[in-house]
């Protein structure tokens, strides 16, 4: 089989390959919180912000105290980037208070993570997240171009591979033809 036969199969099979993967990569992740992961928080603290990357289609959250017992409020919103979780107490009790939240992004992943932080009435307070700009979550430009060059880095790397296995072939089959004698000289 020549380079030219091989050339547009190697291409297919990279492409089928490589596309997939780039769409599977996107996750949703959380963009920021008030408080946020690992943050000390303090003062008056009555709600919880979390805004994501990409949009969320079905969403739910529990705060724990430090007993590990679950904090009374309501989420506002169940869909979109920014979701608030208004608790009906202000919180008193110093510690670690512990975030879990689960989720359903817009492309169907299901998601079940959390995060903690720390109530001390000393620390800064956190500020709302109500007025940030949200990023545009539109074409992922930097994967796809990450992808094409992938692609024909691939395909540079097959037409050499290609090419050198065709000239060695070549020079094989050159080196193992046998040498013609002409039937006149031969002995008897």
């Amino acid at each position: 089989m020549t380079l030219r036969r091989l050339l547009p199969l190697v291409t297919a099979l990279l492409a089928l390959v490589i596309l997939p993967t780039t769409a599977a990569s996107a996750h949703t992740d959380l963009l920021r919180g008030s408080p946020g992961p690992a943050q000390r928080a303090g003062g008056t603290v009555d709600f919880i912000d979390l805004v994501f990357l990409e949009v969320v289609t079905e969403f739910d959250v529990i705060v724990e105290d430090p007993n590990g017992e679950p904090l009374s409020g309501t989420l506002s919103g169940t869909e979109g980037q920014l979701f608030r979780y208004q608790l009906d107490e202000p919180l008193t009790e110093t510690g670690r208070y512990i975030v879990r939240y689960t989720m359903i992004s817009a492309d169907g992943d299901d998601t079940a993570t959390g995060y903690f932080f720390t109530f001390e009435e000393s620390a800064p307070q956190p500020l709302p997240l109500g007025e940030i700009d949200i990023p545009d979550n539109g074409t992922p430009w930097l994967a796809i171009v990450a992808a094409v060059v992938f692609c024909l880095c691939l395909i540079g790397l097959a037409m050499i591979f290609l090419t050198r296995l065709e000239q060695k072939r070549a020079a094989t089959g050159a080196e193992s033809t046998p040498e013609e004698t002409p039937v006149g000289d031969q002995a008897e």
